[in-house]
């Protein structure tokens, strides 16, 4: 069985403030990613990056749409 790796999530403002983190555990980059993706759906903020230790796995904005 192999270990989980250990992740934070980075929620950002439009103008790329951290607002709020959360640690978290995944199999691998791609699961964070797939993870990262749900929490920004179900936030508020304007962006998620995924760090694994000092490494930024992934970053994702919300889509703006112009009123």
């Amino acid at each position: 069985m192999s270990e989980m790796l250990a992740y934070r999530a980075y929620f950002l403002t439009v103008s790329d403030h951290i607002r709020h983190v959360i640690g978290f555990k995944s199999a691998d980059d791609a699961s964070a990613r797939e993870e990262a993706e749900r929490m920004l759906e179900q936030s508020e903020y304007a962006a998620i990056e995924i760090y694994e230790g000092w490494r930024l796995v992934f970053r994702k904005e919300r889509l703006q749409i112009a009123a």
